[in-house]
């Protein structure tokens, strides 16, 4: 099937999950993603979170080089001026003194797209630090927010992996209409509050510091994870027709006419004890009881499922949310899909293959790069490159 991005060369100097999930993003699209990786462990996920190395490099290539060289130097700017786009993640400057920066590149190559992905940006106080996700939770208030440091789900490594490919299309599609390429920036930094902006447009007009988590859901008591007799479900009643029908499928009429729960202001204004009301009345119930009754009335209401209840959703299947795939050493890894496709049409939008082994395409990209065999052995021999 053909593919949108097919032609597309991108040089990958990424690590880790933001920089590598975006530049996924354009290999799942049918770019050719040439990662390049250091000659001794790689990509540092490949030994710290091989499962997430294994679910943002798929589809890609490893080019193993050792940058710490002059001809490693040479070939992975061979590499990035024949390529497209170059995405990188190195701290502010650092591959500029290896004459691998924008200058450098753009100077011999205008057409070409250069992208850097940093923890606070080039400029500023901030540019010499190093920034990780859960770090830039904590600059950036999210952590207060949220009381608390999110440490599982990679929240702003993931939005910076959309914004890195929303920003290449971008450019891909400037450089077709005008003929120029571009120089781009995505922080984790400005990922992280463009993620907050609905506290940050309301701390701006009220100057009321956020609630922590458990006060914020007082609000809107009617919102929240409730017990019933075998499990969780998570209630979202908002409007008043919704909570008429709260009203009724838990058989509390008489919270009607009660003047404390009269409207939502009134209802928000009396969120602790109409909170737990609600979890004493919903623990007389079973959860398919429940919500059958709640989609019966379209309230919004779910059990709250694990990972098993995923996979087996029927709407996952439909939505061909996932994939299974070998990993290089036979195991079989569940993929998530891209969440985006292209309704009517042919166009593959699913990772094809896994994720490379170390190295694994070295040859095959060094010979695409001009370089001969008796070259790219004595480049081996030397330790200049690597791979399987």
């Amino acid at each position: 099937m053909p593919k949108v991005l097919e032609g597309v060369r991108v040089a990958d100097f990424t690590q880790i999950m933001g920089g590598s999930s975006g530049t996924m993003f354009l290999a799942d699209l049918g770019a050719d993603v040439v990662k390049v990786e250091n000659t001794d462990i790689g990509d540092f996920a490949r030994v710290s979170l091989p499962f997430l190395f294994e679910s943002v490099n798929r589809s890609k290539r490893s080019l193993s080089v050792d940058l710490g060289t002059d001809r490693g130097i040479e070939i992975a700017k061979r590499l990035a001026l024949s390529s497209d786009v170059v995405v990188q993640g190195y701290r502010p400057g650092a591959l500029a003194k290896k004459g691998l920066g924008p200058t450098d590149l753009r100077d011999e190559n205008p057409r070409l797209i250069y992208l850097s992905l940093s923890g606070f940006g080039a400029e500023g106080p901030g540019q010499g630090r190093r920034g990780i996700d859960q770090l830039i939770q904590v600059e950036t208030g999210m952590a207060a927010v949220m009381d608390g440091v999110n440490q599982r789900l990679g929240l702003v490594d993931a939005a910076a992996g959309i914004a890195i490919g929303q920003a290449a299309l971008a450019a891909l599609y400037r450089r077709e209409r005008e003929g120029v390429g571009s120089e781009l920036e995505v922080t984790l930094y400005d990922t992280s509050l463009w993620l907050q902006m609905l506290p940050i447009a309301e701390y701006s007009v009220t100057r009321v510091p956020p609630q922590a988590p458990a006060e914020y859901e007082l609000r809107i008591p009617t919102m929240g994870v409730f017990e019933t007799v075998d499990g969780r479900v998570f209630m979202a009643i908002l409007n008043e027709v919704e909570w008429l029908g709260l009203c009724e499928m838990l058989g509390r009429p008489e919270w009607v006419d009660d003047p404390r729960f009269c409207d939502r202001t009134s209802r928000g204004q009396n969120g602790a004890p109409l909170r737990s009301l609600i979890a004493d009345a919903v623990r007389r119930f079973d959860k398919a009881t429940l919500v059958a009754d709640g989609e019966r009335r379209q309230l919004m209401i779910s059990s709250v499922k694990d990972y098993d209840d995923v996979f087996a959703d029927p709407q996952a299947a439909v939505n061909e949310s996932f994939d299974t795939v070998p990993t290089a050493d036979g195991a079989e890894l569940v993929q998530v899909r891209g969440p985006y496709r292209f309704l009517g049409e042919e166009v593959m939008v699913r990772p094809p293959r896994r994720a490379p082994r170390l190295g694994e395409d070295s040859d095959e990209v060094m010979a695409q790069l001009g370089y001969t065999e008796d070259e790219v052995a004595a480049l081996r021999r030397d330790g200049v490159v690597a791979g399987s």
